[in-house]
C-alpha cells in the first residue's frame, strides 16, 4: 500500500467510528434532554433544536475523533516497535 493509501486508511480508521459513536451518543443525550430545556437552564440566549443537535453533534465528534487518534497514536508506535 502507497504511504497516501495508509494516511487515507488511518484517517477512514479515525474518522469513521468517530461519526458513527457521535451519532449514537446525540440521540441518546437528546432522548433525554430536550433543547428547549438547554435553552431553559442556560438562559443565556435562545437557539434553535436544529443549532443544538448541530452543536451536540460536532461536539461528540470531536471527542470521539480525539478518542481515534490516542487510539491511532498509541497503536502507532507498537506497530514501529514490532515492525
Amino acid at each position: 500500500m502507497s504511504n497516501t493509501g495508509r494516511k487515507i486508511a488511518i484517517l477512514g480508521g479515525i474518522l469513521w467510528p468517530s461519526f458513527f459513536a457521535a451519532g449514537i451518543a446525540n440521540s441518546l443525550v437528546f432522548t433525554f434532554l430536550a433543547p428547549e430545556d438547554l435553552n431553559a437552564m442556560l438562559n443565556v440566549f435562545e437557539m434553535s433544536s436544529t443549532a443544538w443537535y448541530s452543536i451536540g453533534f460536532f461536539g461528540f465528534w470531536s471527542l470521539t475523533a480525539l478518542s481515534s487518534i490516542f487510539t491511532t497514536l498509541l497503536l502507532s508506535r507498537l506497530w514501529t516497535r514490532n515492525d
